[in-house]
C-alpha cells in the first residue's frame, strides 16, 4: 500500500466511526498502514476482510497500538463500530473475573 492509499483508507474509516475523539495514524513499517485510535482502543485494518481492534494498556496518542496491547478475540467484522464494542465487552468481562477472583484471593490471606 502506498502512503496516499493508506492515508485515504485512513480517512475513510474515520468517517466510519461513531462518536468523538477518533484519531487517524498512518505509519511506514515495510509498507504503509494506518490504523484509528480511540484512547486506548486501536482499530485496524483485517488482514482478510473487516477491520480488528486491539486494546491498549495506556491511552498514549504518540503509539499507534497505545502502548502495550492484548488482543482478546481473532475475529474481524465488517462494522469497525461493532468491532470496538465487541472488544470493550470482551475486556469487560476479562477485568470483572480478574477482580472477583482478587477479592477473593484477598478476603482468604487478610482474614
Amino acid at each position: 500500500m502506498t502512503k496516499s492509499e493508506a492515508k485515504e483508507r485512513g480517512e475513510a474509516l474515520l468517517k466510519m466511526m461513531k462518536g468523538k475523539g477518533w484519531k487517524l495514524s498512518i505509519w511506514e513499517n515495510m509498507g504503509w498502514h494506518f490504523s484509528v485510535k480511540n484512547g486506548g482502543i486501536t482499530v485496524h485494518p483485517s488482514y482478510s476482510s473487516g477491520y480488528v481492534t486491539y486494546l491498549g494498556l495506556d491511552d498514549d496518542d504518540t503509539k499507534p497500538y497505545g502502548g502495550q496491547a492484548f488482543w482478546t478475540e481473532k475475529k474481524s467484522y465488517a462494522d469497525p463500530n461493532e468491532a470496538v464494542i465487541e472488544q470493550m465487552r470482551i475486556a469487560l468481562k476479562f477485568v470483572n473475573g480478574c477482580v472477583v477472583t482478587l477479592n477473593s484471593i484477598a478476603d482468604r490471606l487478610l482474614k
